[in-house]
């Protein structure tokens, strides 16, 4: 095997693992996947991650399409745009180095946020808030789940990952517009992501059949687990050089 499809097969691997995990909460592939293949690629962040996203998200769009609810996904949708377009700037004035700090010390604030007891409730305001932040962090690093999980995470697991799903297609596209237009986004990273959509098609599919057999509570753990060490390898691999 030579290097190029080996280092396809690690690609496909962390997208299979990252999709998994967004097939079964509603959100967490770009958490798990970005820090471990800006490692591996810089090239595969953001476009590429969030190419993946995309498409995870349309399965479970799909999946859950009865109980998607539009209420609210206006205000995020409106903040977003204006954030994705300040996340698109910063790609254009931030250093690589500085970009994975960054990557690494989001992926940390969103276990902490997930381990913290606060309660924010889903608000037009909030939400347009979250959708604001999501764009900032989901163009400029691919990770854009946390602020928007972070408010709708009371709802209903069907209804959380509905409306995240939901969510998710149109800002995914809203960014990668965004990316293109900044030359972000190019013909390399476009063939790239279509050779790893099959893994992330699998990893959502192969999610909507087993991940029921798993305790919610035990799969939350493991992705946290799995996020902090990868925010401090993005972090480390900055500072050790």
């Amino acid at each position: 095997m030579d290097v190029l499809s080996l280092s396809m097969v690690l690609y496909a691997m962390v997208i299979f693992c990252g999709a998994f995990i967004q097939g079964s909460l509603g959100f967490g592939l770009a958490i798990v996947s970005a820090p471990v293949l800006y490692w591996l690629n810089p090239v595969l962040v953001p476009g590429p991650v969030i190419m993946m996203a995309l498409s995870v998200a349309a399965i479970n769009l799909f999946r859950y399409r009865r109980t998607i609810s539009l209420k609210g996904l206006g205000s995020a949708i409106a903040g977003r745009i204006p954030g994705s377009l300040l996340g698109g700037y910063l790609l254009t004035v931030v250093s690589g180095d500085a970009l994975t700090l960054f990557l690494g010390s989001m992926v940390l604030l969103a276990v902490l946020v997930s381990l913290s007891r606060i309660r924010i409730s889903a608000t037009p305001a909030t939400l347009c808030t979250a959708g604001f932040l999501s764009g900032v962090m989901g163009t400029a690093t691919a990770i854009g789940g946390p602020p928007m999980a972070l408010v709708m995470q009371h709802e209903s697991a069907e209804n959380m990952r509905a409306n995240l799903s939901g969510y998710f297609v149109i800002s995914s596209i809203v960014s990668l517009v965004i990316l293109f237009a900044n030359g972000y986004f190019n013909r390399e990273q476009l063939e790239l992501s279509l050779m790893m959509v099959p893994a992330a098609i699998l990893g959502a599919v192969t999610a909507g059949y087993v991940s029921h057999r798993f305790s919610q509570r035990l799969l939350r753990h493991g992705v946290l687990g799995l996020c902090t060490v990868c925010g401090l390898v993005a972090i480390l691999s900055v500072i050790m050089g």
